[in-house]
């Protein structure tokens, strides 16, 4: 992996202004390093000739959050480095930042937000996570959150915003201009409804390839509050005018559920149709995960029709916490012969057995269907991992786990078996980098 100046890799810089013109007095900065020692049976993994091989990996990192006053920033970052002894693949490293920065520049009125995202995703999303299938993304999103009161029960919610794409070697870079205008009515004191609408301009670096265009939208919601949970509901109507390429328009919507079970046991459900493409897509999920697995859009230039229902649920005990979640997608896109449907299961268990020993155990299932290409690829993961904290800010961590991936394509099949022993002092989780969720 390799930096370069300038927007397009905006992370570092983005950090840098974070930490430098934040007040240090009441921030919290958690920094962190670790070393870790993983063996692999299957390191470039392939269906025959398999190649095992240990791995030296070194992690620095931190986490750092601000909330009070008028300037607030949360985030994380960290450096991983990887050194392949046997020399299936050549030292890596890989940088990533989550992070969004805060300034109310008129309490209750005008709050500008930044977000940068940067971190690595596969070119080919259907193929293995191998360094050579990876490349390096940054998300770069700026802009104000303006509120016009109208009367007691009436406001205008205004959204300009300029974000920026980057990607390292897919030739997708863009820079995204967009204006959106909602309407809000305070029907009462747990229900709101409201129209508005929403303007962006795509312009592509490399027009040749990626024709640009535009995105219109129209829409009414009605949001709500009841005694344990609150929902959003949305519907309305995309317009994207291609340059190049067909126009597209489609109706479009989301219905968002989040509901409080008990005090400590919380469910969500999301439900969406839109038309949209994969930058926006990326960062809709960077920005809430929980509208879905990013790792399953294909990174291209094209428009598709996303089509995505997922559901979770979380339970926080005294010393067990349980993490379920599903998710089933439909993506067809417009020029390109990328369309899938995607299926999504996982469960994990974390244990507090002591103190200072935990425990955790998970197993995911993943398939995944290019009905344009007649190829099915299903991955299945089982794993478990414990955790011994050995001071205040030292913990060691050994992680076993098996992955298997059965597909129509005899070339992306492989078995793996991994283990993995570490060492963290202070913040972060030292793992093998990109690995999961192949």
């Amino acid at each position: 992996m390799s930096f370069r100046p300038g927007l397009k890799q905006c992370g570092a810089p983005f950090l840098a202004t974070i930490l430098l013109y934040a007040p240090t007095a009441s921030a919290v900065f958690e920094p962190g390093v670790g070393v870790g020692l993983q063996y692999t049976d299957n390191a470039a993994l392939t269906p025959n000739n398999e190649d095992d091989d240990w791995l030296v990996l070194g992690y620095v990192g931190a986490r750092f959050e601000k909330t009070s006053g008028p300037l607030n920033f949360d985030g994380a970052t960290s450096l991983t480095y990887e050194h392949y002894t046997d020399d299936t693949f050549s030292d890596q490293k890989y940088f990533d930042l989550n992070a969004t920065a805060g300034w109310e520049m008129i309490k209750e009125r005008v709050n500008w937000i930044a977000r940068d995202y940067f971190t690595q995703r596969r070119r080919n999303s259907i193929n293995s996570s191998t360094p050579n299938n990876i490349e390096d993304v940054n998300i770069f999103n700026i802009g104000p959150d303006v509120v016009v009161p109208i009367s007691r029960v009436q406001k205008l919610v205004i959204n300009p915003a300029f974000s920026d794409f980057y990607y390292q070697k897919s030739d997708t870079d863009n820079q995204r201009y967009s204006l959106a205008l909602d309407w809000l009515y305070n029907a009462s004191a747990s229900n709101e409804v409201g129209m508005g609408g929403s303007f962006s301009k795509i312009d592509f670096d490399k027009e040749d390839k990626n024709p640009n265009f535009s995105a219109s939208n129209i829409h009414a919601v009605l949001k709500g509050r009841l005694a344990r949970s609150k929902y959003t509901f949305n519907v309305g109507f995309t317009r994207m005018d291609r340059d190049d390429f067909e126009n597209r328009s489609a109706p479009t919507g989301s219905f968002d559920w989040q509901l409080n079970l008990t005090g400590r046991s919380s469910a969500r459900l999301y439900a969406a149709s839109d038309l949209t493409d994969a930058s926006f897509s990326a960062l809709d999920s960077a920005i809430d995960p929980g509208r879905g697995d990013i790792n399953n859009v294909q990174i291209s230039g094209d428009v598709f029709r996303n089509n995505i229902l997922r559901a979770s649920y979380s339970r926080k005990g005294a010393t067990l916490k349980t993490r379920l979640w599903g998710e089933l997608r439909d993506l067809d896109y417009k020029e390109t012969p990328q369309d899938r449907e995607i299926q999504n299961l996982g469960i994990k268990f974390d244990y507090q057995a002591r103190a200072l020993l935990s425990s955790a155990l998970y197993a995911k299932y993943k398939r995944t269907k290019r009905t344009d290409r007649d190829r099915t690829d299903k991955l299945y993961t089982v794993g478990g991992n414990i955790a011994y904290q050995m001071s205040r800010k030292l913990r060691a961590v050994f992680n076993l786990e098996y992955r298997n991936k059965d597909s129509t394509d005899d070339a992306q099949e492989y078995n793996e078996f991994s283990g993995l022993i570490n060492l963290v002092y202070g913040y972060g989780d030292l793992v093998r980098k990109k690995r999961p969720g192949n």
